[in-house]
Order: C-alpha cells, then structure tokens, then sequence
C-alpha cells in the first residue's frame, strides 16, 4: 500500500491545481493552488462550483474495517454517496481515493485537526476562520478534514 501513497503524494505535488473531498452527508471539499489552500467549505453549499473544474480530486475512500462498531450498511452507503460526490466534483477529472488509515493513520480526530491548524499559513488560517464561521460548528470538523488531506498531499502535514 505504501505504493498508492507515494503515488498520490507525487501526483498532487505535480499538478497546480487541486481538489480534497471528506465525502459523506455533510460532506466538505478544500482547493488548493500551487500548493496553498485556495478555498474551503461544505459540498451543499455549492461553493466548490465557484472554480473551474480541477484536474485532480483526492478523496477519502469509506473502507469497511472488521470489527469496526460502524455497521457495514452504513459504510457502503457512504461509499455509494463519495462515489456520486467525487463524480460530480471532478468534472471528468481524475479521482484518486485514500484511506483514512493511509492518509492520517490512527491519530485521534482532535490530535490530527490541531496538526493541520498548526501547518497552514497565516493567511490560510485567516482565510479557513472566515469560511469556517459560515459553517455550524457541528459540521466543520468536515471542512477541516478535507483541508488536512490536502495537506497531507502536499506532504505538509
């Protein structure tokens, strides 16, 4: 697996432009440009249609883990909504999926949030505050998932 990694790694640090997706109900997107946090917010408010199409999109893939609390109906559910979401985004871009244990491995979702905080510039911060403050707070986590697997892309975080 540490194949698929690099791969996306690579990829994403090649390309100028690109999109992250935390797929789901509430799902949040995040673009980045030449390796900085361009834009960020929930897929239901159509924000993410405000850019032209990227080439890229990286998405968190819903896997199924044995003896996970999660009901499997409710993971291939996810599955069947990040496979609509990622379509519907990439415009007939390119999709590559990852794993949440690929990207951010078993870091504790509060650990690895205050991490993608602490590696965004001043002005990404400043900029992610602001689209932030338009979200309830129940549903940003969303958001900055999808902004620390961009930057987990960028090799940043």
């Amino acid at each position: 697996m540490a194949k698929k990694i690099i791969d996306v790694k690579s990829i994403a640090q090649e390309v100028p432009v690109f999109t992250t997706l935390d797929p789901g109900k509430d799902g949040a997107f995040a673009h980045w440009k030449m390796g900085k946090l361009n834009h960020a917010g929930m897929l239901d408010s159509g924000e993410w249609r405000e850019e032209p199409p990227y080439e890229l999109l990286i998405a968190e893939q819903p896997v199924i883990y044995p003896n996970s609390p999660v009901p499997p109906s409710d993971v291939v559910t996810l599955a069947l909504t990040a496979g609509a979401q990622a379509e519907k985004i990439s415009q007939g871009g390119k999709i590559l999926w990852v794993t949440a244990r690929e990207w951010k491995g078993q870091i504790p979702k509060a650990v690895h949030h205050k991490r993608a905080i602490g590696a965004l510039s001043g002005a990404e911060m400043a900029y992610l505050e602001l689209w932030l403050s338009t979200i309830p707070e129940s549903k940003r986590h969303n958001v900055i998932d999808a902004v620390a697997l961009g930057l987990w892309a960028l090799d940043r975080i």
